[in-house]
């Protein structure tokens, strides 16, 4: 894995990453076109667990999207990046750092794949990659990973990697679909238990 141009540091969070297959690059507001027609291949998938995806986002959603991700970026509160397959360019999925607290600091990772993407390991690749840079480039003391109870590929990607499963909120947030839902709450504080998915060689 290696930064692009610019690197990054404390209070500065990295506008991209590249790994072995997949470029992990900070969406811009000429992307918008690009990620709604991901969104909406994808959606009855993240309708299923995504709270914000309640509704099949429009054209002018997913602009706004991209203009908001630069914002936060820029404040260093949150960096939403684009998971971009490095030989064609194609959007296979995102992640990035939903919460940062550089107070700590302490960064949220968040990832989600295509429809018809999943599978193939994509999602391990790039939360391992945001891990890295977390705790190689921005001192991070903890990383976290949040998820649906439910949602059991997002799960063993969290197990996968080596995330520490600290406990279950119990119906703690209410999705969109009106039902309460519970959390678990995984996370590393060493980045001596981060495992390669490369290395594991058991794709997700």
């Amino acid at each position: 894995m290696s930064a692009g141009p610019g690197g990054a540091g404390p209070g500065r969070l990295p506008a991209r990453l590249d790994t072995p297959r997949l470029v992990l690059r900070a969406p811009v507001p000429l992307d918008a076109a690009m990620v709604n027609e991901a969104v909406l291949d994808s959606f009855e998938a993240l309708n299923a667990w995504m709270v914000w995806a309640a509704e099949r986002p429009s054209l002018a959603d997913s602009r706004a999207f991209c203009r908001e991700a630069v914002r936060s970026r820029a404040a260093g509160t949150a960096g939403p990046m684009l998971m971009l397959d490095a030989a064609d360019g194609a959007m296979v999925g995102a992640t990035g750092y939903p919460r940062v607290d550089w107070r700590v600091p302490a960064f949220e990772v968040g990832y989600w794949c295509r429809t018809g993407c999943t599978g193939r390991g994509y999602a391990s690749e790039a939360a391992w990659a945001l891990t890295r840079a977390a705790f190689d480039t921005l001192g991070a003391r903890r990383v976290e990973l949040r998820i649906d109870a439910r949602n059991h590929p997002s799960i063993a990607v969290a197990e996968r990697l080596g995330f520490e499963l600290e406990g279950i909120l119990r119906r703690d947030v209410r999705d969109h679909h009106g039902v309460l839902r519970d959390t678990r709450v995984y996370a590393l504080i060493d980045p001596a238990g981060l495992v390669d998915p490369t290395a594991a060689a058991q794709p997700r």
